[in-house]
């Protein structure tokens, strides 16, 4: 589905058929506001849901990805996950991809804006992986606020017994650049876990990785949510691995860059265990 205007304004745009008795994938959404007069270019957006179904004895359908373009942009819950999974040797969905393009500013509403992927199958000895996470990149040309939790988390392998098979799915990446940058929600990009219910179930099976989560800022940072890029948990197996973490990287470009993070905050990944390492 595209969408071009002037200035667009959307309530609520759902790409997929949760009645589905077959497989369906996510639809992909793409909204431009066009205009380059004072004014317009404006991008007004409720929810996006993009998901992918989940089907009977049938893996997880991909999350459609999202593209979103104007001058200024404001955007509630968007939502391109994969599908979970139902039945033997069968993997969640990977999610789609979003990316959201302000030329000056733009307003994360308070919700979700997640790529997380759809989880393996839950039940006894039933194999299968969770999906992939998808991307997440946010750019503005001026003031971004973010009051939604961005997560791009890879799925987990729910299965149980013995075996049960399946490891976590990896985890997507996410990127924000702006030129003052406020974040009051978390940030995650974790890797799925490769465990079930069942302590005595022989699980052979890794960890999903995570992955990075990078905050580019021209002039200030004002960061009052978690954020976290740690691997997912390894199946039960002696043989297996947990997932790896990943960098949390925040850059600032001109010199006289203010960055403001709550005392309260915790930064869990690969190069984020002292906070001065990301600041």
């Amino acid at each position: 589905m595209t969408i071009s205007g002037e200035n667009v304004t959307v309530g609520h745009i759902k790409t997929s058929n949760v009645n589905a008795s077959f497989n369906t994938d996510g639809g992909a959404v793409t909204l431009n506001a066009t205009g380059t007069n004072t004014g317009s270019g404006v991008l007004t957006v409720n929810s996006i849901d993009s998901q992918g179904v989940t089907v009977l004895n049938g893996n997880g359908n991909l999350g459609g990805d999202v593209v979103l373009n104007g001058n200024t942009i404001s955007v509630g819950l968007i939502n391109s996950g994969g599908a979970s999974a139902i039945g033997n040797n069968r993997s969640g969905g990977a999610a789609g991809d979003i990316t959201v393009t302000a030329l000056t500013d733009m307003n994360i509403l308070p919700g979700n804006v997640s790529a997380n992927e759809g989880d393996g199958p839950a039940g006894t000895d039933l194999r299968g992986n969770g999906g992939d996470g998808g991307d997440i990149r946010l750019n503005a040309g001026g003031d971004l606020t973010v009051n939604a939790a961005l997560s791009a988390n890879g799925g987990s392998a729910l299965s149980t017994g013995n075996p049960a098979d399946g490891g976590g799915g990896q985890a997507g990446t996410i990127d924000v650049n702006a030129v003052n940058l406020t974040v009051n929600a978390p940030i995650s990009a974790n890797g799925g876990d490769a465990i079930g219910n069942n302590t005595g179930g022989n699980f052979i099976a890794d960890g999903g990785n995570a992955g990075s989560v990078t905050l580019n800022i021209t002039n200030s940072l004002t960061l009052a949510g978690n954020v976290s890029a740690t691997g997912g948990v390894a199946g039960r197996n002696n043989n297996n691995n947990p997932g790896v973490n990943a960098a949390i990287i925040i850059n600032g470009s001109n010199g006289v860059n203010q960055f403001d993070i709550n005392n309260a905050v915790l930064l869990t990944g690969a190069s984020a265990t002292d906070r001065k390492s990301v600041v």
